[in-house]
């Protein structure tokens, strides 16, 4: 056996005939040093005829270690974001930085480009040359609004460098307002979860807290009620007390003066 897996080894065809009668290393070291393309077959005569299960996993783990997968470039890609996202994120984040200073890059634009269209420049011509959209050329021409229907159309196809410019500036102003500490950096993730988990215990906190305050209020309302409840009886027992002894003393006043009517 020790001169014929020499031979077979070093074959660039191995027919699964002689595959089933070689022992489990030897093709499986043939798997690992032949080329990529000749190993599918390979894999599949370990499937079938293989009986020791990790070895068809040591077959399939080298047959994808020759064609490498691209999940890490996607990945990647993925996390890359547009110019609109990131402007998008730019807003979420500082958005009481970001609109002063797209307001003011907005107006420096604008101002620009009619400065431009008044001072008698061709500006259609000028786009027409760099092989711009003909419709919005058109637009441009034909328009009945003039220099501000060329000033738009310059403010709308420059959009992605404004944006740019925007993203610039906002990101300069938020380092000097950082570097002077008019505003604090957006803290990270795990100290996002502690702020939260802190602001979850103080809330439970406050909601218990506020439940004993009203049991206690609860708890004083009902003592003030019974309270009130044995006045009003007392009040009561005592009026009638005093209607009963004034009765019986209207009455003996009443027996007395009869006692007198009648001696002679």
């Amino acid at each position: 056996m020790s001169m014929v897996a020499p031979k077979l080894l070093t074959s660039a065809r191995l027919s699964t005939r002689l595959i089933t009668k070689l022992p489990q290393r030897a093709y499986v070291c043939y798997a690992l040093t032949t080329p990529s393309a000749q190993r599918a077959p390979l894999v599949a005569s370990c499937a079938r005829f293989s009986r020791n299960p990790l070895e068809c996993t040591v077959l399939r783990h080298s047959s994808s270690k020759a064609h490498p997968s691209t999940d890490n470039n996607n990945e990647e890609q993925g996390k890359k974001l547009s110019l609109f996202q990131r402007f998008k994120q730019m807003y979420r984040d500082y958005w009481y930085v970001l609109l002063p200073v797209h307001v003011v890059t907005s107006t420096a634009w604008f101002g620009g480009f009619y400065y431009l269209a008044i001072s008698g420049v061709d500006i259609p011509a000028l786009l027409e040359s760099m092989n711009m959209n003909e419709k919005i050329i058109n637009t441009m021409r034909n328009s009945s609004m003039g220099y501000l229907a060329i000033t738009y159309g310059l403010y709308k196809i420059t959009t992605p460098v404004r944006y740019a410019v925007t993203l610039g500036g906002t990101t300069l102003s938020i380092n000097y307002l950082r570097r002077w500490g008019y505003i604090k950096p957006i803290p990270s993730k795990e100290r996002l979860k502690e702020i939260y988990a802190e602001t979850k215990e103080g809330m439970k906190e406050k909601k218990e807290n506020l439940m004993e305050t009203v049991h206690h209020l609860q708890q004083t309302v009902k003592e003030t009620k019974d309270g009130i409840k044995e006045t009003k009886d007392h009040i009561v027992s005592s009026v009638k007390e005093s209607k009963d002894s004034i009765k019986s003393m209207k009455q003996k006043v009443i027996s007395s003066t009869h006692k007198n009517q009648n001696k002679p």
